[in-house]
């Protein structure tokens, strides 16, 4: 019997990283100074590219996700019909039912990253439209890849500018007639129907609002145009002095919350907040945030502001997280360790960053290597999202007295309608239809088979 001395095993594993090493240098060469085009690479192809993470060439793009997980990617769509690709990466905020690359090929996965807004796209709403993906990253935690935290950029975001004292805020109201209540907005008619609440609030609570809708007050002179600058330190130090900030969402969705709820957070003014249902799930602690939807009315929420306003003691029990070991959530704590990518109030990525569209776009090249494994081996795919990516429940008025009022609510009509539109695209996608800009043939036959 013959056995490889100590020797030899060293030899050939010295060998074994001798070639390794030449390897790598051979790909590093290739990779260099070869055209990315000539890869023979998994292309990914984002569908829309005002949101591609690479720069508008026709050039393909070169990436390395890790783990032997190399794909290419580009925004140019006659890159639809190259073998290679094998993924496309829609935008849920302009992915419509019109503009679909059809007929759909069996070895293209259809991806959906939607960070914003659920008004923006309620076909997204519905299980119909939902199934045609396959991976997701959206706002929802139970999508493929969550994005819920966007906005809360880092625990220190939350902790490190130190509050107004809660004596200047009421010197503030005292001696310069501010409102213990800010609010401003300026996107009216938006599904939540927050004004309509916030409208009610007024009648018990003073509030100043500086934004077109419900304008009751100017912002000084130099912040004009504070609303192309919310974060500027001018902004940011004029909001601070109020003690509640009324932080209401445009939709209602579980796990949908904006920088408006985070910011007020930051500088350290009480979050009104009306949007997630589960919003305590990720904040600093139980007691940071008073949640519109706890209380029977705007009367209600107001009475409990007034109690606050008048309890210095109980008013800043909401500040405990500007204090050291205020942050008492592990749940958030945990998963902003274990983010694989970062976000930033200004929006812009900063040096050696992967933000939320990169991170996804590799995040789909490792299921394309992942999935080509599983069919080298003879394995079937079948995955598909579901509606709890993307769901959101119809709106409705925000209070019930509105809800006593006739007619329906626009935002309602428009949520039914998009269910309709998306049926309407899952009939045209499943039944091999060709050319989606006739996606209103499918529409109008369904809807009148629906009258008939």
């Amino acid at each position: 019997m013959n056995f490889i001395s100590a020797k030899g095993s060293v030899d050939d594993v010295s060998i074994l990283h001798v070639f390794n090493l030449l390897g790598y240098i051979i790909v590093l060469f290739h990779l260099i100074f070869t055209d990315p085009s000539t890869y023979d690479f998994p292309v990914i192809l984002w569908w829309w590219k005002n949101v591609c993470p690479h720069d508008d060439t026709p050039t393909l793009h070169y990436i390395n996700c890790g783990g032997g997980s190399m794909c290419l990617a580009s925004s140019e769509r006659y890159h639809l019909d190259d073998p290679r690709t094998k993924a496309i990466i829609f935008y849920g905020s302009s992915v419509y039912p019109d503009d679909l690359p059809l007929p759909r090929k069996v070895d293209h996965l259809w991806n959906l990253i939607h960070e914003e807004s659920p008004m923006n796209n309620y076909m997204l709403s519905h299980a119909a439209f939902v199934e045609l993906f396959n991976f997701t990253a959206t706002f929802r935690r139970e999508s493929d890849y969550p994005l819920t935290s966007q906005n809360i950029y880092s625990l220190n975001y939350l902790t490190d500018r130190k509050p107004v004292s809660t004596e200047d805020k009421n010197r503030k109201i005292r001696e310069q007639g501010y409102a213990p209540v800010l609010y401003i907005q300026s996107h009216s008619n938006v599904a939540s129907d927050r004004d309509t609440y916030v409208q009610q609030l007024m009648k018990y609570v003073a509030v100043d609002s500086y934004g077109k809708c419900l304008h009751n007050k100017d912002l000084p002179e130099s912040m004009r145009t504070a609303e192309d600058s919310f974060e500027s330190e001018e902004f940011l130090d004029f909001i601070a002095h109020y003690k509640f900030h009324i932080a209401f969402e445009n939709a209602i969705c579980r796990d949908y919350m904006t920088e408006k709820l985070m910011r007020a957070l930051h500088v350290g003014s009480i979050p009104i907040y009306l949007g997630s249902p589960v919003v305590q799930d990720w904040m600093p602690n139980n007691n940071s945030v008073i949640v519109a939807q706890d209380f029977e009315s705007p009367e209600d929420l107001a009475n409990y502001i007034h109690f606050l306003n008048e309890n210095d003691k109980k008013y800043e029990e909401f500040l405990k997280h500007k204090l050291r070991g205020g942050i008492t959530n592990s749940f958030l704590v945990n998963h902003l360790r274990s983010r694989e990518w970062q976000s930033h109030p200004s929006g812009s990525p900063e040096s050696g960053d992967v933000n939320m569209f990169l991170g996804f776009e590799c995040y789909v090249c490792k299921q394309i290597h992942v999935i080509s494994r599983d069919r080298l081996l003879n394995s079937s795919f079948s995955r598909t999202a579901n509606i709890s990516h993307t769901g959101c429940p119809e709106p409705k008025k925000s209070t019930k007295s509105a809800s006593n009022t006739k007619g329906d609510f626009y935002w309602t009509k428009v949520y039914r309608q998009q269910e309709d539109k998306a049926w309407s695209a899952r009939r045209m996608v499943d039944s091999g239809g060709s050319n989606s800009s006739q996606f209103y043939r499918y529409h109008r036959t369904r809807s009148k088979t629906q009258q008939n």
